[in-house]
């Protein structure tokens, strides 16, 4: 759960994220009054791993992120952004070393019976930290 802490203020520190994500950028879930575009993460998988040993020093975290937009222009260019900066991302936020950040796959929901377009990308951070 630290993971998705560091990140979204790494996300919120970002100008170019911040100017696209202008409803904020969110766990798990995005208050029913955000404004939009805004941007949500989950973490799919991930945790301490483990050796025989005891607790691995690197750990590993699949995480999602959804781009949320009125508009699928929004929602594409609120994504755009978040995956420009995160794009092999490395380097220390907060308590965490992030030793490499891979962009996986990229998805989106935009069609008309949407009030709400959705760009998804899916992101596999290798880090080590509390």
């Amino acid at each position: 759960m630290i993971i998705l802490k560091e990140l979204k203020a790494l996300l919120e520190a970002e100008a170019s994220v911040a100017d696209q994500a202008t409803g904020g950028v969110h766990l798990f879930k995005v208050p029913q009054d955000a404004q939009q575009p805004n941007a949500t993460l989950m973490l799919i998988s991930g945790g301490e791993e483990y050796t025989h040993s005891g607790p691995d020093g690197l750990q590993e975290a699949l995480i999602r992120i959804y781009s949320r937009g009125a508009t699928p222009a929004g929602a594409i260019t609120t994504g755009e952004a978040i995956r420009n900066y995160l794009r092999e991302f490395k380097g220390t936020t907060g308590t965490l070393n992030v030793q490499g950040c891979f962009h996986l796959n990229t998805n989106g929901d935009h069609t008309d019976d949407f009030s709400v377009f959705r760009q998804i990308d899916d992101f596999r951070f290798h880090y080590s930290g509390n």
